[in-house]
């Protein structure tokens, strides 16, 4: 019994052990599900924020794509506004550039639009190398520019300033430079803005203001024509009033114009084109024309009046324009004139390169054949190719002087042999003369006979006066001209006496032609200003006024005869003088065969290439020795190692990249001894004292080959 209890004391006990294990078991579990629950709402809730997570992702993802459309579109927009921008560059009449000032250097140009090469002339490489200095600024201007300059840099505010640039080839060009300026923390000065080519406007402006000025002296002398015209039926006008001015004005009296058609009044032709305008003004648009009506100029308004609330015609008003026309012709004319002046400097140019191998290698065949005992035939042959080269000669320079004429107004006057002067000038003005017309020449001058005068405004007394004769002539069957020239006292005792008495010496040239003739009222006229008996439109009025002053300024006189239908003479008065020119008969020409002592090379700088070859085989039968540049910038390189060795320089002046002048320069600055040779074949505008200044020898194209030698000899010798 005992035993028994005490084996249930003993289960009891373990029952309760192992009941207290299965409770702790439960709590053990309770811990367990309650953490596991906690786990799960974690995970639940991490669940929840990755899928927020994955949400807000997807949205970022969507918005990246959006920035990448939208960056996609911004650069096709900036793609589209750049090709813009520069289509609007190319199309701003001028040169977009952006320049910087930076340590005290001087400008360069960091972006400057190709248009400066159609604009203003100047090759876009040389305005990035050069910088502002590829922008020749007039001498007069350069003061007044650097200030607009440095002002701005100074004060960082926009520059905006106007000057004249003065190029090599004598071109004036007026231009404009607006600018905005921003100074960088560095120190440097930017500069972006435009360059705008202004001649054609300040051209234009002067006109105006010369017109103005003209037009202000006469109008308070001006009267306007006040008219008034009734419409017909038939849709003729017929004149109903005028202010009487009209008989001054138009050459006509009140009376003949009040009752008369628009076409008694006018002629057909001109009736035709006012009643046009009339119609217009008659069906209520006001119209504003101008008209021509017995050689004078009109501008006129006319409007419609009424009566009785009913259109009945036209009435207008006119003032003379003639004046206002011609200066408008006038400067027309003068820009055209200006542009065949540059043309013919560089056919000029283009001649005298093509002469000068033809001069050179005639020489010095013709040399070659006296050594080789050729017959007088072969030589004549030889000295009628120089001779026509010598007449080129002499044609090219009456087109410089032709091509001086319009960018020097001033008078050179020199003592000129009037004989071949005259006959210069009659081989080009006669060249092409039109088969209707005949030609005689006829001078009884003695060839040492000389005058006083600018050879050039000679050229335009002649030249005025024969197209004058030729236009006379047009269209007339058996015409011919007729040059005479004889002493003043040969005068035939019909013509004018008081020319003998004025000039009791010198010579007469007479220009005579069978033309149309001039009337008696003109005549009073002819050497007036602006006059002309040209149809309207077709001349000037300026050539016969001109040659009148030149003649009066040379102490000469002009007088003319003529008959309607008869022809006409001018007669030109010559005030003139012997002079005795001495030729140096031992003066000893060198053949080209014979060589001349040359110590040291000759630096030929050319970049003709005819022109080149022709001077290196006269130097070579010459044997002088010799290098040759196509560029003036290589000729500088090999002067600065080879100074020692160059005992003469020759060199053209109408060169790429650098002239003639600049190169001169730069060798002055390495060598102020050697001798330098300048040859051109156009017109230069080079002074006297650069030459003087720099030790030049200035010779023109093409070269005779005699002188060429007998310098290079001289200059060996110094």
């Amino acid at each position: 019994m005992e035993k028994t209890k005490s084996s249930l004391a003993s289960y009891i006990e373990q029952l309760e052990t192992t009941n207290n294990a299965i409770l702790r078991s439960n709590e053990d579990l309770n811990f367990a599900s309650t953490r596991y629950q906690s786990l799960n709402e974690q995970l639940e809730a991490s669940n929840e924020e990755l899928r927020v997570s994955n949400e807000e992702l997807h949205n970022a993802y969507a918005e990246v794509s959006t920035l990448n459309k939208q960056l996609k579109s911004n650069q096709q927009e900036l793609s589209r506004k750049e090709a813009t921008l520069r289509a609007m560059v190319d199309n701003v009449p001028g040169v977009i550039f952006s320049a910087i000032f930076q340590n005290n250097s001087d400008f360069h140009f960091t972006y400057i639009s190709p248009k400066v090469e159609s604009i203003f002339g100047i090759d876009i490489h040389l305005a990035y190398e050069k910088g502002r200095h590829a922008f020749p600024v007039h001498p007069e201007d350069k003061e007044e520019w650097k200030a607009s300059l440095i002002k701005s840099m100074e004060t960082v505010s926009p520059w905006n300033h106007n000057a004249r640039l003065l190029f090599e080839d004598g071109r004036i060009v007026h231009w404009e430079a607006h600018a905005s300026v921003m100074k960088r923390e560095d120190g440097s000065i930017i500069f972006d803005g435009v360059l705008l080519n202004t001649t054609q406007e300040k051209e234009q402006e002067q006109i105006a203001n010369k017109i103005r000025e003209e037009f202000r002296n006469t109008v308070n002398n001006v009267i306007a024509v006040v008219y008034k015209l009734k419409r017909l039926e038939d849709g003729e006008y017929e004149y109903v009033f005028n202010d009487g001015f009209i008989g001054e004005s138009l050459g006509i009296t009140t009376e003949k114009v009040v009752g008369h058609t628009l076409k008694e009044i006018c002629g057909e032709e001109e009736a035709i084109k006012l009643r046009k305008e009339y119609d217009q003004a008659f069906f209520g648009s006001a119209v504003e024309t101008e008209f021509t009506f017995r050689d004078r100029w009109y501008f006129s308004r006319i409007v419609p009046y009424f009566e009785d609330g009913k259109t009945i015609g036209i009435t207008g008003s006119a003032i003379d324009i003639t004046e206002k026309k011609q200066l408008e012709t006038r400067f027309l004319q003068s820009q055209k004139m200006e542009t065949i002046g540059y043309l013919a400097g560089g056919i000029a140019h283009d001649l005298n390169n093509m002469l000068q191998p033809i001069f050179i290698y005639s020489k010095i065949l013709k040399d070659e054949w006296k050594e080789r005992n050729q017959e007088e035939k072969s030589l004549d042959k030889i000295d009628k190719i120089l001779a026509s080269v010598e007449r080129a000669k002499k044609l090219v320079v009456q087109i410089l002087d032709f091509s001086r004429n319009n960018s020097n107004p001033n008078d050179k006057k020199e003592n000129l042999p009037l004989k071949k002067s005259i006959e210069d000038n009659l081989n080009l003005l006669l060249l092409d003369i039109p088969c209707n017309i005949s030609k005689k020449i006829d001078l009884r001058i003695a060839t040492e006979t000389y005058f006083h005068m600018d050879p050039v405004k000679f050229t335009q007394v002649l030249m005025n006066l024969i197209n004058n004769a030729i236009h006379s002539m047009e269209n007339r069957e058996n015409s011919f001209i007729e040059i005479i020239g004889y002493p003043v006292n040969d005068l035939p005792s019909d013509w004018n006496a008081k020319l003998k008495t004025k000039h009791n010496s010198g010579h007469i040239i007479e220009i005579r032609d069978t033309g149309i003739g001039i009337d008696s009222e003109k005549m009073k006229q002819i050497f007036d200003p602006f006059f002309t008996g040209k149809p309207s439109g077709e001349g000037l009025g300026l050539g016969l006024s001109i040659v009148y002053g030149i003649m009066e300024n040379s102490e000469g006189s002009i007088e003319v005869i003529s008959k309607l239908n008869e022809g006409t003479t001018f007669r030109l008065f010559f005030p003139t003088f012997n002079e005795n020119i001495e030729k140096n008969s031992s003066e000893k020409v060198i053949e080209t065969s014979k060589a001349i002592g040359f110590t040291g090379e000759v630096l030929l700088v050319d970049d003709d290439e005819f022109t080149k070859e022709s001077i290196q085989d006269l130097l070579e039968i010459k044997s002088i020795p010799f290098r040759t540049f196509d560029e003036a910038t290589q000729g500088i390189e090999y002067f600065k190692e080879n100074s020692s060795e160059i005992s003469l320089i020759i060199t053209d002046y109408k060169m790429p990249k650098m002239t003639g002048v600049e190169f001169v320069e730069k060798i002055r600055n390495l060598n102020k001894e050697v001798p330098i040779i300048l040859y051109t074949g156009n017109t230069l505008p080079i002074s006297d004292k650069f030459l003087q200044d720099n030790q030049v020898t200035l010779l023109e194209k093409p070269l005779d080959v005699n002188f060429l030698l007998k310098n290079i000899e001289n200059l060996r010798k110094k």
